[in-house]
This record gives structure tokens, C-alpha cells and sequence, in this order.
């Protein structure tokens, strides 16, 4: 199973990123502001708060989606506090412990999406199904 962490920086510094496993593949978006890490991608301008950053993530990445790509801020503690065991765990551990995006997107967690209300998530790449398009129209990523 290949994981892959995308993780929306603004203002704090992602160090606890050592802790995870090496199978995890990571992205660094940066809004606002400097590199301060040479793994960092910018992301300008500055909108849409995180889910701006997951959705353009989605769309820059749409054909080559890991099974699993989670999602949070760079300091995901305050709201994940098994970040770290959920993140490095394998699928059952996933299920058990992982964040849904009930309250961020209004609806029920599908599969794979855990139990807890908080806006960090995951998604299969299977779940990600309809294409980066609305009303046929392609979206601007």
C-alpha cells in the first residue's frame, strides 16, 4: 500500500515529519512566505486556506494518486493526536484512527475515513473518482 502525507504550511516548522516511516512519501506546500526547507513547494498566492492546497495537490496529481494520500496543516496535533500512529500505521490502524473531513465537508466519512470530526483526512485514490472537471468545464489548478 503506498501512502503519501500532503501537508498545507504557513506558520509552523513540520520537524515531527522525522518520525515518519520511510514507506510515507511527503509533500511540503508552502503558502505565504519563504522556503524554509529545500523540500518545500510554493504555493501563490496565499488563498483558500488548506483545503485550497489538498485540492490543488488533487488536481496537479490526479493520474498518479497514491492508494492513500493524507492530508493535514503542519502542525496537526492540536486536532490528530495519533497523527503519528495513524499515519505510520498499516490499514487497520488507518481505519481505526484515522480523521474523517465530516465537519470540513458536511457529509458522512466514507470507508477508510476514521471516526474523529476534525478537518485532517485521507482518501483512497479510489474515492478521488470524478475527474478535475465541473459541468465538463476543466478547473484551473
Amino acid at each position: 500500500m503506498k501512502k503519501n502525507l500532503v501537508i498545507s504550511i504557513f506558520n509552523h516548522n513540520p520537524d515531527w515529519i522525522k518520525f515518519l516511516n520511510d514507506d510515507i512519501k511527503i509533500f511540503l506546500y508552502r503558502k505565504g512566505g519563504e522556503k524554509q526547507r529545500s523540500d518545500e513547494i510554493i504555493l501563490e498566492p496565499n488563498v483558500g486556506r488548506d483545503v485550497h492546497t489538498f485540492f490543488k495537490h488533487i488536481c496537479l496529481n490526479y493520474e498518479s494518486l497514491s492508494d492513500i494520500t493524507f492530508f493535514c496543516q503542519d502542525y496537526p496535533f492540536d486536532h490528530w493526536e495519533n497523527a503519528l500512529e495513524t499515519l505510520n500505521g498499516d490499514l487497520n490502524t488507518i481505519n481505526k484512527n484515522a480523521a474523517s473531513f465530516k465537519t470540513t465537508f458536511g457529509t458522512t466519512a466514507p470507508k477508510y475515513m476514521g471516526r474523529s470530526e476534525t478537518p485532517y483526512f485521507l482518501k483512497s485514490k479510489y474515492q478521488v473518482c470524478v475527474p478535475p472537471k465541473v459541468n465538463g468545464r476543466q478547473l484551473n489548478c
